[in-house]
């Protein structure tokens, strides 16, 4: 048997945006002017206050009319942008494609210079990062089309390219980004590759013992971390032998989550991947050919350690 083990590479501090009309510069279509709601539709928000400069340790939260407002839209890659000046106050707005606010920027008149005072950013709930999707534990594609397999991955494939999951998250600055993954035989290996075309986190396979390998680092970009959390625990199961009948998660509820199985053209083994809320994890269950349930604790497995590196 097989199981999964983990080396990153090319990850980078901003996804692709959402498609919007307009001409393309440098890969990225040009922001549309208008078009954002006047209200908060996400979760949550969180509000830094600039002028308690001491308190903001998010630095992917920089807000700054440097440039311009469009030049501002450009720089972090949002959709939509609005600008407005009411008296000695100013207000600059980043919105996703269609629409929704995504980050409010306040600045007040300080001679001839505009000063940040507050911006305010969406989030998941409770502070996640993870947007609101139906059967968040079921992997598949969830919304918009995903990123073609051949953009993602690094690895030369020796079989089919399987998605395993697409959808949405709120980035360090509120816009909704989208990463896709997918599994990819590559030589003796497994690979499987999160992200987007510009940045992607490759998760690698290689001979070891047959444990779930905790993959939770994969599910969601890392670098929109800050100040936040991934509500989902995802953990990996490779089988090349045929000797797990089934993999599971237990809930302290008592709650059984089953793993969902991969398998694609050209493939010598069965991927079991499983995504559960991690806080609520008691057990990673493998029911294996011959009739035994192992059970582990989630600190228990590979991988837990780079879990808490999130």
């Amino acid at each position: 048997m097989v199981a999964v083990v983990v080396a990153v590479t090319g990850v980078s501090l901003l996804g692709s945006p959402p498609s919007v009309p307009g001409p393309a510069t440098g890969g990225v279509p040009a922001p549309v002017e208008g078009g954002i709601a006047d209200t908060f539709t996400c979760p949550a928000t969180t509000t830094y206050d600039w002028t308690r400069p001491e308190t903001v340790t998010n630095d992917y939260v920089a807000a700054s009319l440097l440039g311009g407002p469009e030049a501002q839209a450009r720089t972090h890659e949002a959709a939509r942008y609005d600008y407005r000046e009411d008296g000695d106050r100013a207000y600059l707005r980043f919105g996703n494609a269609d629409g929704s606010l995504a980050t409010l920027s306040e600045f007040t008149r300080e001679g001839d210079a505009w000063v940040r005072r507050r911006t305010e950013v969406c989030t998941g709930a409770d502070g996640s990062v993870a947007v609101p999707v139906d059967a968040p534990f079921t992997l598949g594609r969830k919304g918009t089309t995903p990123y073609p397999a051949r953009d993602l991955s690094a690895y030369r494939a020796s079989g089919e390219s399987v998605l395993l999951d697409h959808r949405g998250y709120f980035d360090g600055i509120g816009l909704v980004r989208h990463r896709s993954m997918y599994a990819t035989p590559c030589a003796r290996r497994l690979c499987v590759t999160a992200g987007d075309p510009g940045a992607h986190t490759t998760l690698r396979s290689q001979p070891h013992d047959g444990l779930p390998h905790d993959s939770t680092f994969l599910f969601l970009p890392l670098d929109h971390m800050v100040e936040r959390r991934n509500p989902y625990g995802f953990w990996l199961l490779w089988d090349t032998e045929g000797g797990v009948e089934e993999a599971s998660v237990e809930l302290r509820d008592g709650t059984v989550l089953p793993a969902q199985r991969f398998r694609g053209d050209g493939w010598s083994g069965t991927l079991h991947a499983l995504v559960a809320p991690y806080d609520e994890v008691e057990a990673v269950m493998v029911d294996e050919a011959g009739g035994e349930t192992v059970r582990y604790r989630p600190e228990e497995l590979p991988g837990y350690e780079a879990r808490l590196h999130r």
